[in-house]
């Protein structure tokens, strides 16, 4: 009997980046992008950032990471690399705060 070939989608893999701002989120877009993958991000703005440094992303929001700005824009993501986190600025108990409250927003779109 004749081996049957498996029916593997050639559909395209959808990343969500959060930190998409930030100098990690824009390195592994441009690495993800090349490799085939459709990246999309979240990230605060940054006056930093250039728009060449975000066109690897199909779309990207530049908001804070809550779960209204997730729910409303990103559908049927296949994969998330939570990038996002403050290592300084506020002080330490609100960067703390900042973290910790921006990772609970992407636990519940899960």
């Amino acid at each position: 009997m004749p081996k049957q070939k498996k029916n593997i989608s050639k559909k395209k893999k959808k990343i969500l980046i959060t930190g998409a701002c930030g100098f990690l989120g824009i390195n592994v877009s441009k690495y993800l992008f090349q490799k085939g993958y459709i990246v999309y991000g979240i990230g605060n703005k940054n006056s930093n950032i250039q728009k060449k440094d975000l066109i690897h992303y199909s779309k990207i929001i530049q908001k804070e990471l809550k779960y209204e700005y997730l729910k409303k824009n990103f559908k049927e993501i296949d994969y998330i690399i939570h990038c996002a986190g403050r290592v300084i600025g506020l002080g330490p108990e609100e960067d703390y705060n900042k973290n910790v409250n921006s990772t609970l927003e992407l636990i519940k779109y899960l």
